[in-house]
């Protein structure tokens, strides 16, 4: 089985891949809209972190409580700040319409507890700095581990100097024994300039690959 998915192309919502499908409890769908133009959608029992790649919006959640935010967002792209994130329990019934052209980043987790909708600024989140010399990083904490915020989500943004490595030093969280236990893991890339690229290295059922 392959682990590299090519993100769609293109307007409108997408789903990349479903929790449970390759994954058991994770799920990423891509939203994009231009200006002015609307997208509703039904969570199952799932939650969902709503992160605005670029672009400004309007999100509401409505459930056992409900929400609206607007103004949210602003960014250029992922570079240029911190994000802003919505998190909506499972259940909810999402509303997003688009003040600007808009990418929006959706990670599904499966969810059995009833959590209230939540705002995450950019001012919310932590910007921790992960490494050193060729293989320095920073690492954005959007919903960071043990936050009261989700039940199983995990949501954060990897920003790499050109040229430098990340993920390293090599490691694994696939299986529970005392030095790691199990973490279930997706990278949503990004490159600036549109044209640059990074290479990706893995272990595929026990072959080493390179992407």
């Amino acid at each position: 089985m392959s682990f590299m998915l090519k993100a769609p192309v293109g307007t409108g919502h997408t789903t990349v891949f479903k929790v449970g499908d390759p994954t058991r409890w994770l799920g990423l769908e891509i939203l994009r809209l231009g200006a002015g133009q609307t997208w509703g959608g039904t969570l199952a029992d799932e939650e969902a972190a709503l992160v605005i790649l670029s672009g400004r919006c309007g999100i509401s959640v409505a459930g056992k409580e409900q929400a609206r935010w607007d103004g949210l967002g602003g960014r250029a792209d992922i570079f240029a700040a911190s994000a802003t994130a919505v998190y909506a329990p499972r259940q909810s019934r999402l509303e997003v319409k688009a003040e600007s052209r808009l990418e929006i980043a959706i990670a599904k987790a499966p969810c059995s507890l009833d959590l209230p909708p939540k705002l995450v600024s950019p001012g919310d989140v932590k910007v921790v700095s992960a490494g050193m010399a060729n293989w320095r990083r920073d690492v954005r904490l959007v919903i960071p581990p043990g936050s009261p915020i989700s039940s199983r989500l995990i949501v954060g943004e990897t920003i790499n100097p050109p040229g430098n490595w990340s993920g390293i030093p090599p490691h694994k969280h696939d299986v529970i024994n005392e030095k790691e236990n199990i973490l279930e893991e997706f990278y949503l890339f990004k490159a600036k300039p549109s044209d640059g690229y990074g290479v990706q290295l893995l272990n595929d059922d026990g072959k080493d690959t390179a992407h």
